[in-house]
């Protein structure tokens, strides 16, 4: 801001406020205003969007005391999928989940297309991730490669499949054929066969 133009223009400069970072204290209310008491601190605020940010994070953390559980948020996001009764279309939203690139494209960045004005639903949203991430995997992995090596079936194991019903949806829409969920076959089933198998001979 330039001071000699405010000069010119008949503002003193001397009737802008002071400037200071955010949070820093300013002052003090001179009294009451709206329930708040007279000798309130004040503080420099941050800007509107940051603000909003960070009250919805605070928000997040405090509103069942302790904070909410990651299985309450998942549970609620799986709640919201299986309630949508089919897979997005192509005219919903498309997810590229490659936030942090891939193998053969380490230089990809996540991207939600497709937004309309009717807005997004939870659900669909969940369903839209999940039909990425299978999108993804296919496009590594095609089907044809599959069905030529005479693979007829997937066995499909670990947490984030078994209990989600809407990735079991997008596996099977993507590559048709059956899924099978390995129910006892996860990473830490896996960890636990290999120190039995070969932990006493120091393999």
């Amino acid at each position: 801001m330039s001071l000699s133009t405010l000069s010119a223009a008949g503002l003193p400069p001397e009737l802008l406020p002071d400037v200071a970072p955010p949070c820093r204290r300013a002052g003090t209310l001179n009294g009451a205003w709206y329930g708040v008491p007279s000798g309130t601190p004040v503080h420099v605020a941050l800007g509107d969007m940051q603000c909003s940010v960070l009250s919805a994070a605070v928000a997040a953390e405090t509103d069942a005391g302790d904070g909410v559980p990651e299985t309450t948020i998942w549970s609620r996001l799986l709640a919201c999928a299986a309630a949508v009764d089919q897979s997005p279309t192509d005219d919903q939203i498309r997810v590229d989940p490659t936030l942090f690139g891939e193998r053969h494209r380490p230089g990809a960045r996540a991207s939600v297309h497709g937004i309309g004005p009717q807005g997004v639903g939870l659900g669909g949203a969940m369903h839209a991730l999940c039909k990425g991430l299978l999108q993804n995997l296919h496009s590594m992995m095609p089907r044809d490669v599959l069905v030529k090596a005479g693979v007829t079936r997937i066995v499909g194991t670990g947490k984030a499949l078994t209990r989600n019903p809407a990735l079991q949806q997008a596996v099977r829409d993507t590559y048709g054929l059956e899924l099978v969920l390995g129910r006892s076959s996860d990473a830490a089933l896996g960890a636990a066969i290999a120190v039995l198998l070969y932990g006493e001979h120091g393999s």
